[in-house]
């Protein structure tokens, strides 16, 4: 699906932290530091601070990057931002704004102290396209270091967790290569431009930073035939490795029809301005085992990721269908771990132990166009990425398409039936219901090619269902539940977009809620609170989607309100584990609450169910509608 036109978004603004912290109130901030730019042009620079999981910015600053003004109220609650074709209205301690008039939430409320405002940065991609009146694109840039760093000997202490994923090796000349036991040597495809910038943003942004794909912001410059280095500075991403290397891996350890090739060092970030952190070490720590093995499907790109006590020199070794990984002195404790992939790229991933060390071998469904191979910190991990071929138009340019899949996910199934009502009517029963009837209405009125994630009463983790999604090149992403309240009179129907920040406290509990199925998935055992959280952020880290999600939700919404002509409860954010990783606009419709009596009568209803049903049909006909007449325009332009 092509990005949103006239509005590139990008939320990796709220996750990228530079290594150092700000000299006030360091231990909960970090500085961050975007570019921001209108219609291609160049607004500037904004500084702010990441304050858990959210970046603030100072407004002030914002209203002159925008060439605005910005007025407070005498009582210190409020403030208006009167920019060029529009006006912002903030009250203090609110996540709720007016944007000429029409309402919207923030990821987290505006912040106000000692008469300095600072605002959640979503506020610069969601609210500022409309008062500026161009398309507002945001980009990581670097914070610069203190003056006192630059004065620093050479030999300064090791870098923190917080600093750039460490060099494998000492830099060497940007020439990528793998070199053969014997003959010529043969360069790698070169990367494509959108490498992430693995060396300045904390550890579960750094993983989530997005590869190049049709709706991503792509940092430029950076090839694995070299950088440019006037970028080195924005990028820190792949510089190259060396056109030599150690000896390969021994023979005994590659599997036959193998190619083997030399061991080289994997390419190391730029170095950060100020004195370099370590080297490497030369040898691995003793007994030390590799451990988690998770991978993510894009559209463009799969990414595995292996983590280890201690960072170690992988060795790899292609195949006639793969590739082995093998890193020497790790120990892969316990049976040999799979993963059944099949994304159409990756087929399946197996990680044991080898005599040299852990071995992770990856087979392929269909050749990746080009692979990554790069080392993070914190913890020490593997990360490797395997790109799609592109495909692109005759004229060199991605096709220009409507909307044309949409994947729905009835909530719950098999052994997780999600919310019971009083008496005794299931979650898992009516979504699946409510989804069927949406997906008829769907292909017979929007003529667009609609799957369920399930079509039968089975469990299905939370996970697979974006997956899918993915996998299927979906356009939209719509998850159908039914919600759940401590206090039986709670009624009405609810619109979720993806966000780390709840917009209040009952979304919090119904994210709460629908997040604990993942107790029920297998291999979850003690870390699925951590690697919940984690997910989510790396998630929102590489999502382009969010104001079309957003979007989305609206549409849907306002749909369901005059359908269903209850009090409406609007649209809302909070971090739904399924919306993870959706790589297109998604949202979750709570379409009533079980726990409510009178409300779980009419959801029993058929025709009840039936105006549920064509009042989502509609909320996304209507927005397949808009979505292809801005395709259209711009097409023709």
């Amino acid at each position: 699906m092509r990005p949103p036109l006239g509005v590139v978004v990008s939320l990796a603004l709220v996750m990228f932290a530079s290594a150092r912290a700000r000299p006030v109130d360091a231990a909960a901030s970090r500085q961050v530091a975007v570019e921001v730019s209108a219609d291609g042009v160049s607004l500037g620079r904004l500084t702010g601070d990441l304050r858990g999981r959210v970046v603030y910015f100072p407004l002030d600053d914002v209203a002159r990057l925008v060439g605005g003004r910005l007025r407070r109220a005498a009582s210190g609650d409020q403030a208006t931002l009167t920019a060029p074709q529009g006006v912002v209205e903030l009250t203090r301690d609110r996540a709720q704004i007016q944007v000429d008039g029409r309402a919207m939430t923030l990821a987290a409320p505006v912040r106000a102290a000692h008469g300095r405002w600072q605002v959640p940065g979503d506020l610069l991609v969601r609210a500022l396209p409309g008062v500026v009146g161009k398309g507002i694109r945001v980009t990581p840039s670097v914070v610069p270091p203190a003056p006192a760093a630059a004065a620093r000997p050479a030999k300064s202490a090791p870098a923190t967790a917080s600093t750039a994923a460490r060099p494998v090796s000492q830099p060497a000349p940007t020439s990528a290569r793998l070199v053969p036991r014997s003959g010529p040597q043969a360069a790698l495809p070169p990367t494509p431009a959108g490498a992430e910038d693995a060396a300045r943003v904390p550890r579960a942004e750094r993983e989530g930073g997005t590869p190049p794909s049709p709706a991503g912001d792509r940092p430029a410059g950076v090839t694995a035939t070299g950088p440019e280095h006037s970028r080195l500075a924005a990028t820190a991403a792949a510089a190259g490795v060396p056109s030599g290397g150690s000896s390969g891996p021994d023979s005994s350890a590659a599997p036959e029809s193998a190619t083997t090739v030399a061991v080289l060092p994997l390419p190391p970030a730029p170095a950060l301005p100020g004195p370099p952190g370590p080297s490497a070490p030369a040898v691995p720590s003793p007994s030390p085992s590799s451990g988690e093995l998770r991978y993510r499907s894009y559209p463009t790109y799969t990414r595995v990721v292996l983590e280890g006590e201690t960072a170690t020199e992988p060795r790899l070794v292609d195949t006639a269908n793969g590739l082995v990984v093998t890193l020497p002195g790790l120990a892969h404790r316990g049976p040999v771990t799979t993963r059944a992939v099949r994304d159409g790229l990756v087929g399946g991933l197996e990680l044991g132990t080898s005599r040299i060390g852990a071995t992770l071998r990856v087979t392929f469904d269909r050749p990746p166009a080009n692979r990554r191979v790069y080392r993070l910190d914190d913890p020490p991990r593997l990360v490797l990425d395997f790109y799609r071929s592109a495909p692109v138009a005759p004229g060199g340019a991605p096709a220009a398409e409507g909307l044309r899949v949409i994947v729905i996910d009835p909530g719950h199934g098999g052994s997780d039936p999600g919310a019971l009502g009083p008496s005794g009517l299931q979650e898992k029963e009516l979504t699946l219901d409510i989804a069927r009837r949406v997906a008829a209405l769907l292909q017979e009125d929007a003529g667009v090619r609609v799957l369920l994630t399930r079509s039968t009463d089975r469990f299905m983790a939370l996970r697979e269902r974006t997956t899918f999604a993915n996998r299927e090149r979906a356009d939209l992403f719509v998850s159908i539940h039914a919600n759940s309240a401590p206090a039986a009179a709670a009624t009405g129907a609810e619109t979720y977009f993806l966000s780390s920040e709840a917009t209040d406290n009952a979304a919090r509990q119904a994210a709460a809620a629908e997040n604990r199925v993942i107790a029920l998935e297998a291999n979850t055992k003690g870390g699925a609170s951590r690697d919940l959280l984690r997910s989510i952020l790396w998630d929102l880290a590489q999502s382009d989607f969010q104001q079309e999600s957003s979007r989305l939700a609206e549409g849907v919404q306002n749909t369901l309100d005059r359908a269903l002509r209850l009090p409406s409860r609007g649209v809302k954010q909070a971090p739904f584990y399924v919306l993870g990783g959706a790589a297109m606009p998604a949202i979750l419709v709570e379409v009533g609450f079980m726990t409510n009596p009178a409300e779980e009568q009419r959801l029993r209803d058929d025709g009840y169910r039936d105006r549920i049903a064509r009042a989502i049909a509609a909320g996304l006909g209507g927005y397949k509608r808009n979505y292809d007449r801005r395709v259209r325009a711009v097409a023709n332009q």
